[in-house]
């Protein structure tokens, strides 16, 4: 039976809504804490906090206090702290994309069949 775990570069983009899209620069996350891999970082919810001020458009601000008043988020700095996380996620799996790519080469066309088959499309959600 063939191995077919490189070759989950050909469906992981679209599984995780990230299809099409460039590799996102990702300076420091290179040969960081061996032990995780090459994509280690983790947000850490244990991490100082500090106090920032920001400025959002009215309609991002209006969206964020629904998502908080839905209980979708404890409160606005939840809000921005976890969309923030889940970027740097993406980040860190466009990272491993890419590197997968350049270590085992793009995918061939039944190794794209069989990804199609073993995990369903996601969107962006």
């Amino acid at each position: 039976m063939r191995n077919h775990v490189p070759h989950l570069v050909t469906v992981l983009p679209a599984y995780l809504g990230i299809a099409g899209k460039p590799p996102a620069q990702s300076a420091g996350l290179r040969g960081e804490d061996s032990s995780l891999g090459r994509c280690g970082q983790w947000y850490d919810t244990g991490m100082t906090r500090a106090k920032i001020a920001i400025s959002l458009p009215k309609h991002q601000l209006a969206r964020v206090h629904r998502e908080v008043r839905a209980g979708r988020a404890d409160s606005v700095s939840g809000y921005i702290a976890s969309v923030l996380a889940e970027q740097e996620n993406r980040d860190s799996l466009r990272t491993l994309l890419r590197d997968l790519i350049e270590q085992h080469g793009e995918p061939a066309p039944e190794d794209i069949k069989w990804a199609e088959r073993m995990l369903p499309r996601r969107g962006r959600g």
